[in-house]
């Protein structure tokens, strides 16, 4: 478990194998769940289970996470991605 700025975020073993694999980092995960929350952009992708997605830009990426709360300002992370925004004519 890792807690940060509030809140205490657990990551499913799929969710470690997944970041692992795309080079995602933990402290990446949880900056965007911090800026989810702040922000409250998430959607609501299961009823029944209560797993929620959301997006938060971070400079020039992009984080998608899908994640539950478990209880007050708990979350458990089940997926998460990573897209690099590349804007043509920018400076590098």
């Amino acid at each position: 478990m890792t807690i940060r700025n509030d809140i205490r975020v657990e990551f499913t073993p799929e969710a470690m194998d997944m970041m692992a694999t795309r080079n995602i980092q933990k402290d990446d995960v949880i900056r965007a769940l911090c800026e989810i929350k702040d922000n409250g952009n998430a959607t609501l992708v299961d009823e029944e289970t209560g797993v929620l997605s959301a997006r938060a830009r971070m400079g020039d990426q992009v984080f998608w996470v899908k994640y539950k709360q478990t209880g007050f300002c708990r979350y458990l992370v089940s997926s998460a991605f990573r897209h690099q925004i590349n804007v043509s004519g920018s400076p590098k």
